[in-house]
């Protein structure tokens, strides 16, 4: 039997029997994926409602060509 590069999933063949243990061990391994994606997605989330609102302030000024008081 196969398994896939990343994450060992199991990629049978026609040869290869079926069982329901390669199944759960699958489920299990996506499982822990998700788990640890999410769980990091809420660490970024609640590290981000720290930082704040940031405003950006844009303007244009044309001058007189002219420097001094006036």
């Amino acid at each position: 039997m196969q398994q896939t590069e990343q994450y060992q999933l199991n990629q049978w063949e026609l040869a290869d029997r079926v069982r329901m243990e390669d199944f759960n061990a699958d489920n299990a391994k996506i499982d822990a994926a998700l788990a640890a994606q999410a769980s990091t997605l809420s660490a970024h989330a609640a590290q981000l409602a720290k930082l704040g609102n940031c405003q950006v302030w844009t303007t244009t000024y044309k001058g007189t060509g002219t420097v001094g008081p006036d």
